[in-house]
Order: C-alpha cells, then sequence, then structure tokens
C-alpha cells in the first residue's frame, strides 16, 4: 500500500511543499532565505509520514515552520489580516 505522506512528498500535485514553502517565505515578507524556508518545510514534513490523517498537516507545518524560522532569524511574520 505504501505510505501516502511519502507518496504525495514526491507528488508536487497531490502534497504542494514547494507552494507551501513559498507561503511561509511570504509570510516573512522574502526577509527569511527561500532554500532554507523549502529545507524547514521538507524537514517538518518528513515527521509525519506516519500520519494517518493528512488533511491539517500543512495548517501544523506552516505553524512550526514559521514557529522555527521566526526563532532562528530573530524575525516575525506578518499578520493573516495584513
Amino acid at each position: 500500500m505504501g505510505n501516502r505522506l511519502k507518496d504525495e512528498l514526491n507528488d508536487d500535485e497531490a502534497y504542494d511543499l514547494d507552494g507551501l514553502a513559498t507561503q511561509i517565505w511570504e509570510d516573512f515578507d522574502q526577509a527569511v532565505p527561500l532554500p532554507r524556508v523549502h529545507e524547514v518545510t521538507r524537514e517538518l514534513a518528513e515527521r509525519f509520514a506516519d500520519a494517518t490523517v493528512l488533511n491539517f498537516v500543512p495548517v501544523i507545518i506552516r505553524s512550526r515552520a514559521r514557529e522555527q524560522l521566526s526563532r532562528a532569524y530573530s524575525t516575525r511574520w506578518r499578520s493573516e489580516s495584513r
């Protein structure tokens, strides 16, 4: 049967990690290096490789990536309402 998230990590249409990383990068007004955002996004996604419910994984990844990058780069992401 295979691991759905691992399969989806390799299928850009099913699980758009690049798009998610770009959203996170834009959340920081592009102040954080995009390659680092991609790296953090993929590392966090791999933690969910055995998840059985994937619906909220992008939301969790985005939240945790913003927290991690905020600490690493001493910056805050912009508000969703902005």
